[in-house]
């Protein structure tokens, strides 16, 4: 389950086998409750024998952390009988930000000077102002896909915060 366009994309791109749904409402006035709700509702009509849920979504401008905003999706599913093995990745401010915390890969791409400012920083604006323009989102999902999730969360918490839970094969993660 995502928020938005890149994240569907990013889904597609990594994880083919995934049943996706861009469900989630988002946006710095939308109550994490009120986003609880919406993914509770789609797990109680999705049907067949999936045991596993990943949930992405940016934590945009709340004042809440990356992780309490994780740990507070987690616990409220439980609390209200989810019985599937939700994952949920809150990314710190947005998806973008996961992109330019890839250091490497920007040096790569964009210059040896560059540094990622850290998690909470405007990453669709870094990302806009490197790249000299606005990417689509197929675009910038490619672009995450060719993270390496093992460099990118050395400067992302909310990036390790998420990997780090991961325990099942996920092609994007083998090198982690």
């Amino acid at each position: 389950m995502v928020e938005g366009h890149t994240e569907t994309h990013f889904m597609k791109a990594t994880y083919p086998r995934a049943v996706i749904q861009r469900c989630i409402p988002n946006g710095a006035s939308v109550a994490v409750d009120r986003i609880v709700e919406e993914i509770f509702d789609r797990l109680e009509v999705l049907g067949g024998d999936i045991s596993r849920v990943i949930v992405l979504f940016d934590r945009e401008g709340r004042c809440e952390s990356a992780k309490y905003i994780s740990e507070y999706v987690i616990d409220k599913l439980k609390n209200a009988g989810c019985k599937r093995k939700v994952y949920v990745g809150v990314s710190d401010r947005e998806i973008e930000n996961w992109i330019v915390s890839d250091n490497n890969l920007m040096r790569e791409r964009y210059g040896a000077g560059y540094n990622y400012p850290g998690d909470g920083t405007n990453g669709k604006a870094i990302l806009k102002a490197l790249h000299g323009g606005d990417q689509a989102p197929g675009e910038k999902a490619r672009l995450l896909k060719s993270c390496s999730p093992a460099a990118a969360k050395l400067n992302s918490p909310s990036l390790a915060l998420f990997v780090e839970k991961i325990d099942f094969a996920w092609p994007w993660l083998e090198e982690v």
